[in-house]
């Protein structure tokens, strides 16, 4: 991306309002009003540098960054600063805000593990995708092979879209399978490494049914909310939601210093 394309992309009334700032060196921060778990940081920093900008500082993404530290600090002519500014300040607050999100959702849901549903398609959501990985959960899963529910009608059961599914394995994948019944469930267990389900009433079932007969089957219970995870008696080894993809942006400031 250049500086040209990125100008594009903004109203021409924004794009006359920054180029007509007085154009001088000067530095650009952005900084949490909050704290934060980072996330976005070297994405937004390797795009700066691509326009020619200087990466001054910044921090690791996945560290947890507290209330006023600058999380990146840009050098370079005020005009392509402004420019940036608007992009890579929401670029860093949508990821931050999903990845702080994600650690403090673990400190609930422990031992369970938070994710991204399986459906999310990772081209269209890779910056959220990594936030989540940042913040300690589990992005894209691109060695899992989901079959949905969908599949499981057209194939006349759990038993038999698990068994056609098997394929997968020579690929050296993964084999998730939906099942919003608990004969589903039963069918499913030994077919597949994760089983997906809807409710919490079911992830329960799915973990008492794999500790009975012996197997290693991953429980998945995808949620609305993370917040209807908490307080499950047999706690299922993922909690997925797309809650995480509606994050409220994080609070990020931006400040610029003079030389």
């Amino acid at each position: 991306m250049s500086t040209a394309s990125l100008a594009e992309a903004l109203p021409l009334a924004a794009r006359v309002a920054q180029l007509s700032a007085p154009a001088r060196s000067c530095m650009l921060e952005l900084v949490p009003e909050e704290d934060v778990v980072a996330s976005g940081v070297g994405a937004a920093a390797s795009l700066a540098s691509e326009l020619g900008l200087e990466v001054v500082g910044k921090v690791s993404d996945s560290e947890l960054v507290k209330r006023g530290e600058p999380l990146l600090e840009l050098r370079g002519c005020s005009r392509a600063l402004l420019l940036v500014e608007p992009a890579m300040r929401l670029m860093i607050a949508m990821a931050c805000s999903i990845a702080t999100k994600v650690r403090r959702a673990k400190a609930k849901l422990a031992p369970s593990a938070v994710a991204l549903p399986l459906q999310v398609p990772y081209r269209l959501y890779e910056l959220e995708c990594r936030a989540v990985e940042d913040g300690g959960g589990l992005g894209f899963r691109r060695d899992v092979a989901l079959i949905s529910a969908l599949h499981l009608k057209l194939s006349g059961g759990a038993k038999r879209a698990a068994e056609r599914a098997q394929i997968a394995r020579k690929l050296g994948l993964k084999v998730a399978v939906e099942a919003p019944t608990l004969r589903d469930i039963m069918e499913a267990a030994e077919l597949a490494d994760i089983i997906v389900v809807k409710s919490m009433g079911l992830a329960e079932a799915a973990v008492e049914a794999v500790r009975e007969l012996g197997l290693r089957t991953l429980v998945e219970l995808q949620v609305a909310a993370l917040s209807e995870a908490e307080g499950c008696r047999r706690p299922p080894d993922i909690v997925s939601s797309l809650e995480l993809l509606s994050a409220k942006p994080a609070p990020i400031a931006s400040r610029i210093r003079l030389p």
